[in-house]
């Protein structure tokens, strides 16, 4: 009887945990909506003025005459470089020894999101898509735009 309450315990916490996971990701994709719903019907200049486009950024002139804003957010590639040491007891007693250990190595890119802002041939946002798991923290920082 005890084990057949456990399991369910068990069994209860991991669905729940997976609910909240799912919450978690609903709530960064419905802050990260808001941020852009409120880019559309605004100025495309606007938001380059707003907006980084240092980096990260790619414009995009499209057949039909639409333009395409491309960012890319997330943590640049980086090289590594350092040492830990350690102390511990040395070989004789009373002893004091020291390792030391050196790293160096390569640390990829990685693309944390991506948001596309559609503008018509009027310079006016009409739509967008982003993906990513993180969007929300790189939007809102950015932000809606701003009251002229």
């Amino acid at each position: 009887m005890t084990k057949h309450v456990i399991r369910a315990f068990v069994v209860g916490l991991l669905a729940s945990g997976f609910s909240f996971a799912t919450l978690a990701g609903t709530a960064d994709t419905r802050g990260a909506s808001a941020v852009a719903d409120a880019w559309i019907g605004h100025e495309a200049a606007d938001l380059l003025m707003q907006w980084p486009v240092d980096r990260g950024f790619q414009q995009t002139e499209m057949e039909n005459g639409a333009t395409a804003y491309e960012y890319h957010f997330g943590t640049e590639a980086y090289h590594a470089k350092g040492s830990t040491s350690t102390l511990g007891a040395g070989p004789t007693p009373g002893g004091v020894m020291q390792t030391i250990s050196y790293y160096d190595y390569w640390v990829p890119a990685q693309t944390h999101c991506v948001v596309v802002f559609f503008a018509n041939r009027d310079g006016i946002i009409d739509d967008y898509k982003f993906n990513g798991e993180r969007c929300k923290p790189y939007m809102s920082s950015w932000g809606k735009p701003k009251k002229s």
